[in-house]
């Protein structure tokens, strides 16, 4: 999922992608013990996506709570 796309979203919508995807990291890995994985780079794009998103989740329950602070 593209940058752009996701700043766009609300944290609830963010979780409930986080959690999709951290759901088809489970699958990728869990084929990946089977050997049943096509391309190994479908779980480092994975991860990287549910950190992306983490990480933006973050920033943004941040600035909620800083805003309500002021």
């Amino acid at each position: 999922m593209k940058i752009e796309v996701m700043h766009t979203k609300s944290v609830a919508d963010l979780n409930k992608e986080s959690q999709k995807l951290r759901a088809k990291l489970a699958g990728l890995r869990k084929d990946l013990l089977v050997n049943d994985v096509k391309e190994n780079s479908q779980i480092r794009k994975a991860r990287k996506d549910v950190a992306r998103l983490e990480t933006l989740i973050n920033e943004k329950e941040l600035s909620v709570s800083e805003g309500d602070k002021s």
